[in-house]
């Protein structure tokens, strides 16, 4: 609280009254009881690093509140403190901190449309994990009278699919930001899932490749000729999401659901999602330099004991031994791919220290298909499934290793 404390007394201190246009840059000015309170040049960035710390201490706050609400009326709340240029005591912020949880909390539904899925049975929405999936078109009526939901046309005309995530928050903009984060992992997940980079299939909520244009106008000089550059665009083929395949047990997909819609996770299994997330990054990234880098840290996040660690020979050995020991059936099979591995992870060196962009495609889908395998025997085998903890995962690889 101490720390917290200061950090308050230091955001009045550097605070500008009644400045609301200043010569230094960048600013950032808000209205208090009709006054500008305002915060300029070096003073900016303190101020957002102060307001963060503070923001992020209480985390009932930090998970009900939207920073930007937290700011407005935290600044309210010190506005007498910060015009009278009169520090606070450790009694009254906690006083301010606790009003913040005053306010109940509130359970939203935040709807939004989604794009390259279709559903072979759209009378029924359908679930994966804890997201929901309607065809708008089919389910109008129920979703208009169970949240008397409208949707307004968009760019893109009347919504087909609807795609839905339940949080709960003080306020509609945090439910939001809740939901977001939860769609930003849904095409994550479902790009892992698919498993294909810049393939034919895209799945699109805040994110929707499917959309990203590579035509190019060409002019000649010398003729005046004009020329239509397709660049290779991809026609993009909506899934049945509802296919079993997408939920498939066999290959951990409902298992990877599950961790995707938790909110309490233990150590591998927060891992587990991570890693998957920056491979449906990796599988994203049009730069194929990018993509190998993603799917490097997709398969160290699985492995290293130190998250703080930089990839030394030893962690090499590490990640390139467990990968062997994970995937690997047989001692010739295990060889073979700490070898692998290991070529690989130079690859890795070699972009990383001296910004080599040889990187071919073979080389991306190998890194990204290793990893995959990796995760679907995390995510299906019993044994690894039952592990809590990276030591434990370790403990038994060094079992494997010597038995």
């Amino acid at each position: 609280m101490n720390k917290i404390v200061k950090a308050i007394n230091s955001v009045i201190d550097i605070a500008k009254i009644d400045v609301f246009i200043s010569d230094e840059i960048p600013m950032t000015a808000y209205i208090v009881e009709n006054r500008p309170i305002s915060f300029s040049g070096q003073n900016r960035e303190l101020f957002n690093n102060y307001m963060r710390e503070i923001y992020s201490y209480n985390q009932e706050i930090y998970e009900t509140y939207t920073e930007k609400e937290f700011i407005k009326i935290m600044l309210n709340a010190l506005s007498s403190y910060v015009f009278n240029k009169q520090h606070i005591n450790r009694k009254e912020v906690k006083s301010i901190l606790d009003s913040f949880n005053e306010l109940p909390v509130l359970n939203y539904t935040v709807l939004r449309d989604v794009y390259g899925l279709k559903l072979s049975d759209p009378d029924v929405h359908f679930k994966l994990g804890d997201y929901a999936i309607y065809n708008y078109a089919v389910q109008r009526s129920h979703l208009n009278n169970k949240y008397n939901f409208m949707p307004q046309a968009s760019s893109f005309g009347v919504p087909f699919f609807l795609i839905e995530w339940n949080a709960s928050a003080r306020h509609y903009e945090k439910a939001v930001e809740i939901a977001d984060k939860q769609f930003e992992r849904f095409e994550l997940v479902m790009r892992y899932i698919l498993g294909q980079y810049n393939g034919p299939i895209s799945i699109g909520i805040l994110n929707n490749y499917a959309q990203r244009d590579k035509k190019a106008h060409v002019f000649s000089n010398i003729d005046h000729s004009v020329f239509m550059y397709s660049g290779g665009s991809i026609d993009y083929v909506p899934i049945d999401i509802d296919n079993q395949y997408y939920n498939s047990s066999s290959f951990g997909f409902d298992y990877v659901w599950q961790l995707a819609s938790s909110p309490l996770l233990n150590e591998i299994q927060k891992r587990i999602i991570l890693s998957v997330e920056w491979i449906g990054q990796a599988l994203a990234d049009v730069s194929l330099q990018n993509a190998f880098l993603k799917a490097a840290i997709a398969l160290e996040i699985l492995f290293v004991l130190d998250e703080n660690a930089i990839i030394s020979p030893s962690i090499l050995n590490q990640i390139s031994e467990s990968t062997a020991l994970t995937i690997g059936k047989d001692y010739d099979e295990r060889i073979g791919i700490e070898s692998e591995v290991k070529k690989l992870y130079g690859l890795r060196s070699k972009i990383v220290h001296s910004g080599n962009k040889n990187i071919s495609l073979y080389d991306l889908n190998k890194i990204l298909s290793i990893t995959r395998k990796v995760l679907i025997e995390l995510t299906t085998n019993y044994e690894y499934k039952s592990i809590k903890e990276v030591r434990e995962l370790h403990a038994l690889f060094k079992r494997m290793k010597y038995s």
